[in-house]
C-alpha cells in the first residue's frame, strides 16, 4: 500500500511488519476488552441482574393506557380526541395498548405479511385499501 497524500509507504518489509504488529495489537485489544465485557456480564447475571430495557409498561403508561381504552370503549370520544386529550402520539398509545391486547379495529396489514411475507406490492395495496377506503370507494379482490 503507498498513500498518495501521507508519506506511508508500506512496499518495504520493515513497514509491513509494523503494520502487521500494530493490527496484532489492536485485535489483542478488542479480545480482552471482549472478554472483560462478557464475563462482567456473566458476573451480573449470575447475581440476579439482566441488561436491557425493562419490559411491560411504567406506573404513568399504565394509567393512561386504562384511561384511554376506558375513554375508547365509551365510545364519546374521537381516537384522535382521545390522543389529544391525553397528549401522546398515536403509535404511542397503540404500543400502550398492545400490552393489554386491545386492538382497535382490524390490522389488514399484519394479517397479510403473516401470509404473504416477501410480497410488498400485495401489502401496499392492502394498507392503500385500509387506509383510503372512505375516501376511494373501492375493493381490491385477490
Amino acid at each position: 500500500m503507498q498513500s498518495l497524500n501521507d508519506p506511508i509507504d508500506t512496499t518495504t518489509p520493515q513497514v509491513r511488519l509494523t503494520f502487521n504488529l500494530f493490527a496484532s495489537l489492536a485485535e489483542f485489544e478488542k479480545d480482552i476488552i471482549r472478554e472483560r465485557r462478557n464475563a462482567g456480564l456473566e458476573a451480573a447475571r449470575s447475581r440476579g441482574r439482566f441488561g436491557g430495557k425493562p419490559k411491560g409498561l411504567s406506573n404513568e403508561a399504565q394509567v393512561i393506557t386504562c384511561v384511554a381504552e376506558t375513554l375508547y370503549n365509551a365510545k364519546e370520544l374521537s381516537f384522535a380526541q382521545i390522543i389529544k386529550n391525553l397528549a401522546i402520539s398515536k403509535s404511542t398509545l397503540y404500543s400502550y395498548l398492545r400490552h393489554r391486547n386491545f386492538s382497535i379495529g382490524k390490522n389488514k396489514l399484519s394479517y397479510l405479511l403473516f401470509f404473504f411475507p416477501n410480497n410488498r406490492d400485495l401489502a401496499y395495496l392492502i394498507w392503500f385499501e385500509a387506509q383510503f377506503q372512505a375516501l376511494y370507494p373501492l375493493k381490491i379482490v385477490l
